[in-house]
């Protein structure tokens, strides 16, 4: 059976261009990207209006892809066989509950119809505080289907900082749920008290059921009577490519969180592409990535319906029965391709659990760098039969600039290349392409899916600020990286969180990595302080309960981070510490 990038290969060489590879077609996807993504419209059967106009391709903060196209980016989504199972919602207890396309269909009908009568308009914000359930899904669907810009957390963000992020884009609505579990519902039905005080500009509360349980008799807001309605109901009108659909935040490190407004046909293109080309993922998949409504790989994962596969969601605890709650779904439900954390998969194959994990043929990790020897683990004894890549994006872009496929070479610790399209790089300070050096992780071409802009910054200052002061045209992501002369590419973590003591920089990812080592440190962070006019490395840690940190322990750690490190990642002094910020 070929994948799905074979079959693009065919599709591209019909059109005359000369690819026999991978990486025959990512050069020409990088020399030619106006023509890889109108092929890549014609080849996933994109519902909508193409048109074959790009503006200003040499420009990266100019640049518009398919000018005057329009597309819903909704009824792309929900689109294939309306009997075929498209969701699948599997809940820590043990619930399940799935659904056919036609199924939610009306469940999208449902919410569409109330947005509908309560007037909301294309542009209008939709702030979301949601468990990961079917009814986020739906209301999501059913907001951009209208054209409103759907801006979500999930549960796991508290108050003050859901206000600090939701006040920013003047949400019309909010959507929420009820919650099963009582303690969880108390706090969640006040933290919606809360931001029904702050938000000035909200005029109605949805309150959507928990996998298909109803609110209770007392509720926060206007309940659905009918939670499923004719999907011949549904109206699917016409965006421009350009139309503002999610708004992401940042994480807020340096003062309140960008609200990044991501663009309806970008998004949909750049997933699609990372799905189908780069992930293999088909019409007979049954597909699941681990997210939260807070993580922008929520919204990736939720694309998946757009191949046609089963894809498959998950509320609760994941270290539930005894840390096997993902892995028994995936056994259980024969999954074909699996993703989580690279922090999940740390802890997951220490479990040495005996689970037949044969049908999952792709693995992915994200998050964090993964290293080489639980990228070795996955692929020799947890999923004998997948392909376990690493993927690397951002919250900025919604997607990947590094990412796997199909066809080429894996080797653990490294990222077998840049996604289709992306011409992505690594620069030194002087701007100046490298291989074989660390440095800046950059793309140096436009793609569909760079932010519209920051939401509330007129002037464009703050998006040029962050991506574009440090190098002339040229997108700066802010990771640490190594750029090989194969094409594959070794992360190191932030550049922002690199350190540079004695002017020597010093990534972060690579001391956590072997910190690890250490099962006795539960967590750690290393920072740098200014001693007598020297910048020093300091290490905190938080041990064991009931664990003490001695000398011998301090002189232990130095002597490994030394040995299989570098004399640049020894801390000048290690503290023991209760609790870290997050």
């Amino acid at each position: 059976m070929a994948f799905p990038i074979e079959d693009f290969i065919s599709f591209v060489q019909q059109r005359g261009v000369l690819a026999r590879s991978y990486q025959d077609v990512y050069r020409w996807s990088v020399q030619h990207i106006g023509a890889f993504w109108s092929c890549l419209w014609d080849f996933l059967k994109i519902s909508g209006i193409k048109s074959e106009e790009h503006y200003a391709l040499d420009s990266m903060k100019d640049a518009r892809f398919f000018c005057g196209g329009t597309l819903n980016f909704a009824q792309n989504i929900l689109r294939g066989d309306a009997q075929k199972e498209r969701l699948v919602f599997v809940g820590e207890g043990g619930r399940r509950m799935s659904f056919t396309l036609q199924e939610l269909c009306e469940r999208v009908a449902a919410v569409q119809k109330y947005f509908r009568h309560k007037g909301l308009q294309p542009g209008d914000r939709v702030a979301a505080y949601m468990p990961n359930t079917p009814e986020a899904v739906c209301a999501m669907l059913a907001v951009v289907s209208l054209g409103g810009v759907w801006v979500c957390a999930g549960l796991d963000l508290g108050c003050e900082v859901l206000s600090a992020r939701f006040e920013q884009v003047e949400p019309r609505f909010l959507v929420t749920s009820w919650v099963l579990c009582e303690t969880v519902r108390a706090h969640s039905a006040g933290v919606v008290t809360a931001l029904q005080e702050r938000l000035p500009t909200l005029e109605a509360t949805l309150v959507l059921p928990y996998a298909g349980v109803r609110p209770g008799e007392r509720s926060l807001g206007d309940v659905l009577i009918s939670t499923a309605v004719d999907e011949r109901s549904l109206v699917f009108p016409q965006f421009p490519f350009d139309h503002p659909l999610y708004i992401v935040f940042s994480s807020g490190t340096t003062g309140k969180p960008k609200c990044i407004v991501h663009r309806a046909g970008g998004v949909l293109l750049q997933h699609a592409k990372e799905h189908v080309l780069h992930c293999g993922l088909a019409k007979d998949d049954r597909a699941f990535f681990h997210s939260t409504c807070s993580w922008m790989m929520w919204h990736w994962s939720v694309s998946m319906l757009m191949t046609q596969a089963t894809v498959y969601i998950f509320d609760g605890n994941v270290f539930s029965k005894g840390g096997r709650a993902l892995l028994d779904m995936a056994q259980g439900e024969q999954l074909t391709f699996f993703g989580a954390s690279a922090s999940y998969y740390d802890f997951a194959v220490k479990l040495r659990h005996r689970l037949d994990l044969s049908s999952v043929r792709c693995v992915t990790s994200t998050g964090s760098v993964l290293l080489p020897k639980v990228a070795r683990a996955l692929s020799e004894e947890m999923f004998p039969n997948a392909k376990v890549y690493s993927i690397s994006g951002g919250t900025d872009l919604l997607s990947c600039f590094v990412i796997g496929n199909q066809l080429t070479p894996i080797v653990p610790g490294e990222i077998q290349g840049a996604g289709l399209a992306m011409d992505v790089a690594v620069m030194d300070k002087n701007g100046t392409s490298v291989f074989d050096t660390k440095g800046e992780l950059v793309c140096r071409k436009p793609f569909p899916s760079m932010p519209l802009g920051f939401f509330g910054d007129q002037s464009g200052a703050l998006y040029h600020e962050a991506y574009f002061a440090r190098y002339d045209n040229t997108w700066t992501q802010g990771d640490f990286a190594l750029h090989k002369k194969d094409g594959s590419f070794i992360l190191y973590g932030r550049s922002d969180s690199t350190l540079n003591p004695g002017g020597v920089r010093v990534g972060t990812a690579e001391i956590y990595a072997l910190l690890r080592e250490f099962s006795w440190i539960k967590e750690s962070i290393m920072t740098t302080m200014l001693s007598a006019g020297r910048e020093r490395m300091v290490l905190l840690i938080v041990l064991e309960e009931g664990s003490t940190l001695t000398d011998e322990m301090g002189a232990h750690v130095r002597r490994h981070l030394r040995d299989k490190g570098s004399a640049h990642f020894v801390p000048a002094y290690i503290h023991q510490v209760s609790d870290l910020p997050r």
